[in-house]
């Protein structure tokens, strides 16, 4: 009996937990002579594969049995692929499971004659006992079926589904991994880990939301299981644990490990509430060095009616408060959803400044997704004019707060956030945007307007929607010169007006330069762009080397570093004229750790 594990992942980096921990749980708990008798082999490809690639590796393993695993990202393209794979294996069984069947099962086993059952929620036991079931070649197929309809947690064509009840000890599922993957792919792989299942937060758009039984993997076993992510220097492990820190003593104690057991190497992501922070969370964390740890915080929005119609108890101003304490050194990501109920463009633009406001590293602007079994699948479907795609990803595409064309203007502007805030390429920009709004802020004039980050973009996409630049693809590059342009134009006079009060001549004339700064700090070149004014003097540059640097060789010196002056002081954007010295640390003249000299003092990065 040959049994494989499918999944098609998103991305070739990615790896599925879910095969791995059920694949392993069935090898470690099948009787003796059952698992003489059966082999067990996992299969993972991508979404970019063609179909038939996928097809063809397949057909060679020849197996008895497929089990897939099944997400909003590939069931189309599994259920091609199961449409497929009848016709040339006719006799093999075909089962599904995760988030993505489990609660459509019914109506995945009507529309698709080739899955022949499905396996809802937590499958490592459903899949073990489907498994000794179906290993038994006394009886014909039908008899072979029927008999799985009578364990819980299965669904056939004539059974009704017995829940079945969580599972209690997650130290019996075994280390999805082998050492020689890890090691193997620790530079090339993200590893997803798991030690707890269950979600208490009633959040109504979530499928976590639907098991509020927390269990844990005891810490013991924890800390073994992350020594070998550690031993074999993986590059990035993600926590898939939907609130990880649930239990401060726990919480505590791992941070603590990694801490302590840290290889200079390995990061690790973790899904945190940040109101739930507690004092001595904070205090751990409070000194810890960077390139260990990144937290992604689900706000999702700041409108206490959208809040508490989707059942998230959280509280803005203690989530404010925890971020700010969170130090600089662990990256933060924090997400909104926009189509939630009772938030329309005026609503989300005031959530949208309200997080970004909190200075996170990435901002997340997500859209809703509608899924099967939620609390959020029902308050939508008697709604009228709340409209979403029925396929996947079942994305929101009208609400009675936003329209069609409002949700296509978000996109729009997601796009824009992307380029030039999350990318990380435009950090003095933005920094010196960040000072317009500290400053909005403290403005005591009766007529001032606030400095609104979502007036900003919305602005900026309005103006890249008159020149159609969505429309077509365009250069990293290019993005310095349309923002250039942007300031320079008649749009720039209305956000004048409106909700960018403070970009007067010299906040441009900043902005210019900051531009300047961002761009020349990011890469060595010799073609600079026509908007760039480039303020060279050779002279300088030599002296700014041999007082700054060790020069071995100057033809490598002057390839690998860049003079530039500036109207500005970037360290405070006070008007004074400043020079500094670039020093970029790759060939091609790339660099992702921007390092600059000021000339008269060095400048912290």
């Amino acid at each position: 009996m040959k049994i494989l594990f499918a999944a098609i992942n998103s991305r070739y980096n990615h790896t599925n937990l879910a095969i791995r921990s059920i694949a392993c749980y069935a090898e470690k708990n099948l009787s003796c002579e059952k698992a003489s008798s059966t082999s067990i082999e996992i299969a993972e490809y991508t979404i970019n594969q063609q179909e038939g690639d996928i097809l063809r590796s397949i057909y060679g393993k020849s197996p008895d049995i497929i089990l897939f695993s099944v997400y909003i990202w590939n069931v189309e393209m599994t259920l091609k692929i199961i449409a497929e794979i009848k016709k040339i294996l006719p006799n093999v069984i075909i089962a599904l499971g995760g988030p993505e069947v489990s609660y459509r099962n019914q109506e995945i086993l009507e529309q698709n004659p080739n899955v022949d059952f499905v396996i809802c929620g937590e499958g490592e036991i459903t899949t073990l006992e489907a498994i000794h079931i179906l290993s038994t070649d006394t009886e014909s197929r039908d008899n072979l079926i029927h008999s799985l309809s009578m364990i819980p947690g299965v669904k056939t064509r004539t059974n009704i589904l017995a829940p079945r009840v969580p599972m209690q000890n997650l130290d019996s599922i075994p280390f999805a991994y082998t050492d020689d993957e890890l090691s193997e792919c620790a530079d090339t792989k993200i590893f997803y880990y798991e030690s707890s299942r269950g979600c208490p937060f009633r959040c109504s758009y979530c499928l976590s939301s639907i098991d509020k039984t927390m269990r844990y993997r005891c810490l013991d076993q924890v800390f073994a299981d992350l020594k070998r992510f550690l031993d074999a220097g993986v590059k990035l492990v993600k926590f898939v644990d939907r609130t990880f820190n649930l239990n401060e003593e726990r919480t505590i104690a791992i941070w603590d490990f990694l801490r302590k057991n840290h290889n200079g190497k390995t990061m690790f992501h973790f899904e945190i509430e940040a109101h739930t922070l507690t004092q001595k969370m904070l205090d751990v964390i409070a000194n810890f060095p960077a390139g260990i740890m990144q937290f992604e915080i689900g706000v999702q929005s700041t409108n206490p009616k959208t809040l508490e119609e989707i059942g998230r108890q959280t509280d803005f101003q203690k989530i404010r408060e925890n971020v700010k304490r969170i130090p600089k050194t662990i990256h933060q990501h924090l997400d909104l959803i926009a189509g939630l109920p009772h938030e329309n463009l005026e609503s989300f633009g005031k959530s949208f400044d309200d997080v970004i406001g909190l200075r996170p590293d990435m901002l997340q602007l997500g859209f809703l997704k509608v899924l099967s079994g939620t609390k959020m699948a029902d308050y939508a479907s008697g709604k009228i004019e709340y409209k979403f795609l029925d396929t996947p990803p079942y994305e929101v595409l009208t609400t009675p707060w936003l329209s069609y064309s409002d949700i296509l203007f978000l996109k729009d502007l997601e796009k824009l956030l992307d380029i030039y805030y999350n990318s990380g390429n435009f950090p003095k920009t933005i920094e010196f945007l960040f000072r317009l709004k500290e400053a909005s802020n403290l403005s005591a004039s009766p007529n001032s307007k606030d400095f609104s980050f979502f007036g900003f973009f919305s602005e900026l996409t309005r103006n890249f929607r008159q020149k159609g630049i969505f429309e077509n693809a365009c250069r990293e590059t290019e993005y310095f010169a349309f923002l250039i342009d942007f300031l320079s134009s008649t749009v720039a006079t209305e956000i004048h007006e409106t909700a960018c009060a403070f970009f007067d001549e010299n906040s441009r004339k900043i902005l210019r330069d900051t531009l300047r700064f961002d761009f020349i700090s990011a890469q060595k070149t010799s073609n600079f762009p026509a908007w760039y004014e480039h303020r060279y003097d050779k002279d300088s540059h030599r002296d700014a080397l041999n007082q700054h640097t060790e020069i071995t060789s100057t033809r490598e010196s002057y390839a690998h570093s860049e003079y530039e002056t500036f109207d500005f002081n970037m360290e405070n954007f006070d008007s004074e004229k400043t020079a500094y010295l670039f020093l970029y640390d790759s060939v091609k003249g790339k660099t992702k750790n921007r390092h600059w000299i000021r000339l008269d003092k060095r400048i912290k990065n």
